[in-house]
């Protein structure tokens, strides 16, 4: 009885751990797919209490957006919306305030070498060489979008 008892137990260890290598191979899968769209997530398949958890991040930094151009950390969402030859246009959202985009952008434009002009009516504009870089930002309720068009050398 007790052999049989323990070849029970290895059997069902293993089918455990098969499982378990399933659910993160899903878990996996469902993370990228996720990251496909544009924010950091981490999946949980938790058999035990018959859940799975998904808690979203922020926004990732776009596929081929610019090195030159900072990435705003507490983007809840990004999107490339225009790519064209040498120009590059993101859109990203946050709860943060329009002063705080702003600032970041100021400040980390100019820690690059960026020369950033004064804000008006919630745009800044900056150069680099032949770079030019133009952000728009605008506060509604909760949400702040911002719009950031990027043209490196070689554009008119």
């Amino acid at each position: 009885m007790k052999r049989g008892t323990i070849a029970a137990a290895f059997l069902l260890v293993g089918t455990l751990g098969c499982q378990r290598d399933r659910d993160r191979t899903m878990e996996s899968l469902i993370e990228r797919v996720i990251a496909s769209k544009g924010r950091e997530s981490k999946v949980t398949i938790d058999r035990q209490h018959d859940s799975i958890t998904v808690d979203l991040g922020g926004a990732t930094k776009p596929q081929g957006w610019p090195a030159a151009v900072p990435f705003y950390p507490r983007a809840s969402r990004a999107k490339i919306e225009a790519a064209a030859g040498n120009v590059q246009r993101v859109v990203l959202t946050t709860d943060d305030s329009v002063a705080a985009i702003g600032g970041f952008y100021s400040q980390e434009l100019a820690r690059l070498g960026w020369q950033v002009g004064r804000e008006e009516h919630g745009t800044w504009t900056a150069r680099r060489g032949p770079e030019r870089l133009e952000l728009r930002v605008f506060g509604r309720d909760s949400t702040t979008r911002a719009e950031i068009e990027y043209r490196s050398s070689g554009s008119s």
